[in-house]
């Protein structure tokens, strides 16, 4: 009686030792997702020069990249009209970097919520003095370290193998972390709608899609994205416009939707 009083009592009890467990089950999983992330990064910062030979010739092209359908594909292409290295690099294949990271977000809080319960492993962890909060809490800054530490690397890459100016590669890396953590709120909603880890998922991949869909109409409409761009997740990085515009506001947008989503998902969880 003395232990689950204490557990209801103390919401986040155990949540250190949560986190040395999701981080031992994680040594692998994590770091492949950053070794990804590094190596998509140092691909595109080496290919670009390699393929286009100099800016000029890449300007020749840049144009084929702002048409509606290409828009579509990569966002609202800022800085396309006469573009630099950075500039084509963040704001050609921004996009990319967000979706890989709203998608680590899913699998990681899914993985260590959802799929936990459904496997009866959380049945077991509870048995012990676990507080109520404490595993959704610990898959949140799991989430949130490893949209920070992805970031990180890119924003290496960018600066030590491209040489990009800090300002821009900054907020790109920024805005790739914020995008990641707003979408890890929407799985933590999700976590808590459906008995089943697939399900779960599932919900907050079809969030996922819905943005992307959103996104590609508000960009098809206009080059710089038009007022239905602004009402996806995925579309507020990318209007920073990194080596353009290096707007920071637009990333306060995903932080008001990740405080958002991770406070129903802890009302639901309870």
């Amino acid at each position: 009686m003395s232990t689950r009083l204490l557990s209801q009592n103390h919401a986040l009890v155990g949540l250190p030792d949560l986190l040395r467990l999701m981080l031992r089950r994680d040594r692998l999983f994590l770091p492949s997702w950053m070794v990804g992330f590094a190596l998509f990064a140092l691909y595109v910062v080496v290919a670009i020069p390699v393929a286009y030979g100099d800016e000029a010739d890449m300007r020749a092209t840049a144009d084929l990249f702002a048409v509606p359908m290409s828009r579509v594909l990569i966002g609202p292409a800022y800085g396309f009209e006469n573009p630099s290295f950075e500039q084509f690099v963040t704001n050609g294949y921004g996009l990319y970097f967000l979706l890989l990271a709203a998608l680590m977000s899913i699998l990681v809080l899914i993985r260590h919520t959802r799929a936990d319960e459904q496997t009866e492993r959380a049945e077991l962890l509870r048995s012990s003095v676990v507080g109520r909060h404490a595993t959704l809490t610990a898959a949140v800054l799991i989430a949130v370290g490893a949209n920070l530490a992805s970031a990180a690397t890119v924003v290496a890459v960018l600066l030590a193998v491209g040489g990009y100016a800090v300002e821009g590669s900054l907020l790109f890396g920024i805005g790739i972390a914020v995008t990641g953590i707003a979408f890890a709120g929407v799985a933590a909603v999700t976590a808590q709608l459906s008995e089943f880890s697939r399900a779960a998922s599932g919900l907050a991949g079809m969030v996922l899609g819905a943005a992307f869909v959103v996104r590609a109409g508000g960009d098809l409409a206009a080059v710089g994205g038009s007022a239905l761009s602004w009402f996806s997740p995925l579309a507020w990085a990318q209007q920073t416009a990194p080596f353009v515009l290096n707007r920071w506001w637009p990333l306060f947008l995903p932080l008001v939707l990740a405080v958002a989503t991770f406070a129903v998902g802890f009302a639901l969880s309870a």
